[in-house]
C-alpha cells in the first residue's frame, strides 16, 4: 500500500477455504456495499436513504451521486487503491456517503470515534498510517494539531448545498476502473480499548458484516420498509451494522441523531415513525427511566436491538407493553461479531433475561484460564468466570502494523446464554 508500505487488501483472517465454505453456506456474498448503493439508486431512487436529525435528507439517487462525486474528489488528491483514509467525524448522513466514496476508490476507512481525544487519535494514526485525515469542522482545530504531528494531509468534509463535499480545490479525477474493493477485502479499520490504555486496531471485511446483517434480518424480520434509528457511534461494531451495513444492504432508511439524549430519541421516533431502534443497554435504560417518553407516540417501534449487558427486566417489560415493540439482544464484540442473540420468536423471559442462543457456526469455546471448559455441561458459564473464544464468519482481529492475526477473546462475561 502506498501509505506505509503495507498490504491490507484481502482478508488476513480467513483462508481461501474459509471463503469458499462460507459462500457455499450462503453466509458470504460476492457483492459489496457500494454495489448495494447503486442497486438502491436504481430500484428506489426517490426513497430516503439517510436523514440527519436535525438536518436534511438524501435519497438513494442523491446518496449514490454524492458518493461518486466524493470519490472523484478523493482521486483528485491522489487517493488510490490500498490507501488508508482516516475519518474523524460526528455521526451524520455525510459520513456514510464518505465511507462509500472511499470504498469506490479502493481505499480503506480508518474509523475514529467522534468523541476520541487527540492522544487516542494520534495512537490510531500511528498504528494505521493513513494517507489522509478527514474531519468535520467541529474537530478542525484538534485535527490540525494531530495531522501536523505525523504529518498527514488534513481535509474537512463540508455540506455545501446540502450535499457532502471536501474543502479542496483540486480537480476531480475519474476513479480508476477496477479500483473498488471486493467483499473479502479489508474495507475498514477501527479500534477497541487496549490493556495499555491506548486503542488497539481491528480490521474488518464487508463479508463479516454481511453475515451479521443476515442474522439481524432473520432475528428481527427486517425489511426495506423499516426506518432505522441507530444511536451508537458509526465506526464501531454495533454502530457499523445498524447505521451503515444493514440499512444499505436492505435499501431502508436510517435517521442519524446529531446528539443522543432520551428526549431527542423520543422526538425522532415520533417524527420519523421509527420502526427499528438500535442502542446500547445504557441508552435504553435511560429511555425507559425517562417519564417524559409518555408524552410521545412511540407506537411505530417494532424492534429494539440492544446488547452488551442485561437490561432491567420490569422496566423493559413495561416498555414493551407501552410501545408494542420487542427488545432483542445481541451479545458479542467488535472483534468477534456476534456470539449469541435473541429473536422475535423467543419468549419475553428469554429475550429479557438471557443473551439468547449461541450461534452454532461461530464455534464458541469457553476457557477458564488455559483450560477448555466448553464440555463442562449446561450452566458451566454460571459456575465460573470464563472467556469466550470464537472463530467463525464474523471473526476478525488483526494488527494493521504487523499483519499478525489472532482470534479475539471476549471480556469475561456474566451474561447467560441458552
Amino acid at each position: 500500500m502506498s501509505a506505509g508500505g503495507l498490504d491490507t487488501v484481502g482478508s488476513p483472517a480467513f483462508t481461501d477455504e474459509d471463503s469458499a465454505r462460507y459462500r457455499a453456506a450462503g453466509w458470504w456474498c460476492d457483492s459489496t456495499l457500494s454495489d448495494a448503493v447503486r442497486r438502491n439508486a436504481e430500484h428506489s431512487p426517490d426513497r430516503c436513504a439517510y436523514a440527519d436529525d436535525p438536518g436534511t435528507a438524501l435519497t438513494w439517487r442523491e446518496f449514490d451521486d454524492s458518493a461518486d462525486a466524493l470519490a472523484e474528489q478523493l482521486a483528485g488528491v491522489g487517493v488510490e487503491r490500498d490507501d488508508r483514509v482516516a475519518v474523524w467525524h460526528g455521526d451524520s448522513a455525510g459520513i456514510h456517503v464518505l465511507f462509500a466514496a472511499i470504498e469506490r476508490c479502493g481505499a480503506v476507512v480508518v474509523g475514529i470515534g467522534a468523541r476520541a481525544g487527540t492522544r487516542e487519535v494520534a495512537a490510531i494514526l500511528r498504528s494505521s498510517r493513513p494517507k489522509l485525515l478527514i474531519s468535520d469542522e467541529q474537530r478542525g482545530d484538534a485535527a490540525t494539531r494531530v495531522a501536523a504531528e505525523f504529518p498527514v494531509q488534513w481535509l474537512v468534509l463540508t455540506h455545501d448545498a446540502d450535499f457532502p463535499r471536501l474543502n479542496i480545490d483540486a480537480t476531480p479525477r475519474a476513479v480508476r476502473v477496477g479500483s473498488q474493493l471486493g467483499p473479502d477485502d479489508v474495507f475498514l479499520i477501527n479500534s477497541t480499548s487496549g490493556t495499555t490504555g491506548l486503542p488497539k486496531c481491528v480490521v474488518h471485511t464487508q463479508n463479516r458484516w454481511y453475515y451479521f446483517h443476515q442474522k439481524a434480518v432473520a432475528n428481527g424480520q427486517l425489511t426495506s420498509d423499516d426506518i432505522f434509528l441507530p444511536v451508537i457511534p458509526t465506526p464501531f461494531g454495533f454502530g457499523l451494522w445498524t447505521s451503515h451495513s444493514t440499512p444499505i444492504y436492505l435499501g431502508a432508511t436510517a435517521v442519524i441523531l446529531e446528539r443522543f439524549t432520551p428526549k431527542a430519541m423520543c422526538e425522532a421516533i415520533a417524527r420519523h415513525k421509527i420502526s427499528v431502534l438500535c442502542c446500547v443497554s445504557t441508552q435504553l435504560t435511560m429511555l425507559m427511566a425517562d417519564r417524559a417518553r409518555r408524552d410521545y407516540d412511540l407506537s411505530s417501534l417494532r424492534v429494539v436491538f440492544t446488547g452488551g449487558e442485561a437490561v432491567p427486566y420490569r422496566p423493559a417489560a413495561e416498555f414493551e407493553e407501552f410501545t408494542g415493540a420487542k427488545i432483542l439482544q445481541f451479545y458479542g464484540s467488535n472483534e468477534t461479531g456476534l456470539l449469541s442473540g435473541t429473536t422475535l420468536h423467543d419468549s419475553r423471559r428469554r429475550r429479557l433475561r438471557t443473551g439468547g442462543r449461541i450461534v452454532p457456526e461461530m464455534s464458541v469455546r469457553l476457557f477458564d484460564g488455559d483450560q477448555d471448559v466448553t464440555a463442562a455441561g449446561p450452566g458451566a458459564e454460571d459456575r465460573r468466570p470464563a472467556s469466550a473464544i470464537s472463530t467463525g464468519p464474523t471473526t476478525t482481529s488483526c494488527s494493521p502494523v504487523t499483519g499478525g492475526c489472532a482470534w479475539a477473546t471476549s471480556a469475561r462475561s456474566t451474561r447467560k446464554a441458552i
